[in-house]
């Protein structure tokens, strides 16, 4: 059984907003490596 994700709060010290998204994409990216997946993320 999978279970959803429904929220995901990330607190990351960035320099830009461009950082800061690149950074919760990485995180995301992390949280859902155990997850099967069609999907590749070059982060």
């Amino acid at each position: 059984m999978i279970t959803p994700i429904t929220a995901v709060a990330i607190a990351v010290p960035a320099r830009d907003e461009a950082e800061h998204i690149h950074a919760c994409l990485r995180a995301i990216a992390t949280a859902a490596r155990g997850l099967p997946a069609a999907i590749a993320w070059s982060v």
